[in-house]
């Protein structure tokens, strides 16, 4: 049913952040597995990638130096809090402590993050 394909949830990524999907699951074809539900969402229009023109337009703007001096995560996942944060939803799921940490503590943005999709409430 496309007619309602608003109320259906997206997949918010940027380039870099399907290479790291990608290469982390290289071998993994089953029906779970982020290769196939990437291909499927694109397939049903429900992808959505954040260009690099917005995400450093997102960077320049608010990643000041006290900001980036008190972000846990590492220097590569930094890439990836702009397209959780630039998506309508802001929700997130992660079991990396320190990236889950900057997303819920950034200023001016309230995420929800999980471990697993089933933890997410997403009525609300």
């Amino acid at each position: 049913d496309t007619e309602n394909k608003n109320n259906y949830a997206h997949l918010v990524v940027s380039q870099k952040l399907l290479v790291e999907y990608f290469r982390s699951n290289q071998n993994a074809f089953g029906s779970t597995s982020i290769p196939t539900i990437v291909a499927e969402l694109q397939k049903q229009g429900r992808l959505i990638i954040k260009s690099n023109d917005k995400i450093k337009e997102f960077k320049d703007k608010f990643f000041t130096k006290t900001v980036e001096n008190k972000l846990k995560c590492n220097k590569e996942d930094r890439e990836h809090i702009p397209v959780v944060l630039l998506s309508d939803r802001k929700y997130a799921l992660t079991s990396d402590k320190n990236f889950s940490y900057d997303l819920k503590n950034f200023k001016g943005h309230k995420v929800t993050v999980a471990k697993r999709p089933q933890d997410i409430n997403y009525e609300n």
